[in-house]
C-alpha cells in the first residue's frame, strides 16, 4: 500500500511539472516545433458576432481561404480571398499587412483553425476567427455577396 501512495504522490508530481512548464513557455508554444510562436491577439467567434463586429468596425479585413470556386458561390462583401489549400497559401499571406484586424474564416471552420496557424506564425497581430465559418453565416441570413 506504501508503494502505491508513493508511485501516485510521484506520478502527481511529475504532472504537475509538466503543467508548470507548459504554462512557463505561454499559450502560445508550438508544441511540436518546440518554438514559441508570435502573441496573436485571436479572438473566437460566431458568424453571429461576426456579423455584428463588421457593422460596427469598417477597419475590420475578412480573410476567406475557401477555394475560388467556393469563393465565387457566394461571400462576405468586400472579403479577401487567399486559398488555404493553393501551395503558395503562406507566400500569399506573408504579403498581406500583419497590423490590420482579420475576419478569418472558410467553410465550417478547419481551414481557418489551420490558417491561423500559419498567421499566428508569419506574425499577425489580431486575428477574430469565425470559427463555424461561411456555412453558419449564411444559414444566419447574414449578407452574402457574388
Amino acid at each position: 500500500m506504501r508503494l502505491i501512495s508513493s508511485v501516485a504522490t510521484t506520478l502527481a508530481f511529475s504532472l504537475s511539472a509538466c503543467s508548470a512548464e507548459r504554462a512557463s513557455q505561454g499559450a502560445d508554444a508550438d508544441p511540436v516545433a518546440g518554438s514559441a510562436v508570435s502573441e496573436t491577439n485571436v479572438i473566437d467567434v460566431s458568424a453571429t458576432e461576426a456579423d455584428e463586429m463588421l457593422a460596427n468596425d469598417a477597419s475590420l479585413v475578412v480573410l476567406d481561404v475557401r477555394t475560388p470556386a467556393e469563393f465565387a458561390e457566394g461571400h462576405i462583401k468586400s472579403a479577401i480571398n487567399i486559398d488555404f489549400t493553393d501551395d503558395a497559401f503562406a507566400e500569399k499571406l506573408a504579403r498581406l499587412d500583419k497590423s490590420e484586424r482579420y475576419v478569418l474564416h472558410c467553410k465550417s471552420g478547419r481551414r481557418s483553425a489551420g490558417a491561423l496557424k500559419v498567421m499566428q506564425k508569419q506574425g499577425f497581430e489580431s486575428v477574430v476567427h469565425m470559427d463555424d465559418g461561411f456555412d453558419a453565416w449564411k444559414a444566419a441570413g447574414n449578407p452574402v455577396a457574388q
